[in-house]
């Protein structure tokens, strides 16, 4: 079973500050949880800082930062910081959670690829 147990009425964002990059980073008022066959992943409320999804700049007018997938964006960059998990079951978690909250298909699997291909240049600048 894949599913949120958190609510999606209970995602919302609280903005914490602006780096020097320009990027927004914000916290959650409510924890996410996500139960899939690889656990259950609890996103802390107000620790855990996020970008919200990761989206280039250039890509930006075509794709917001904030939309449907925002919540499973969430999620995949708290599971991308567990260390038992392989990066493919980080990104199949990102997919089927954006699944599991209505994103479009082809979008998901837009949004899945990308990740999939651009997830080591990535980290590599981290």
């Amino acid at each position: 079973i894949m599913a949120f147990v958190s609510s999606v009425e209970d995602f919302k964002l609280r903005f914490e500050y602006k780096d020097d990059d320009d990027v927004k980073w914000y916290s959650l008022k409510y924890p996410i949880m996500y139960q899939c066959k690889y656990g259950l992943f609890t996103v802390p409320k107000d620790t855990y800082l996020t970008d919200i999804a990761s989206i280039p700049t250039f890509f930006q007018s075509i794709f917001k930062p904030q939309g449907k997938y925002s919540r499973a964006s969430v999620l995949h960059d708290f599971v991308c910081d567990v260390k038992h998990l392989t990066y493919k079951q980080k990104h199949e978690i990102f997919l089927n959670a954006m699944l599991c909250d209505g994103v479009n298909i082809y979008k998901s699997y837009l949004f899945f690829t990308s990740v999939m291909c651009f997830y080591w240049l990535h980290k590599a600048m981290d």
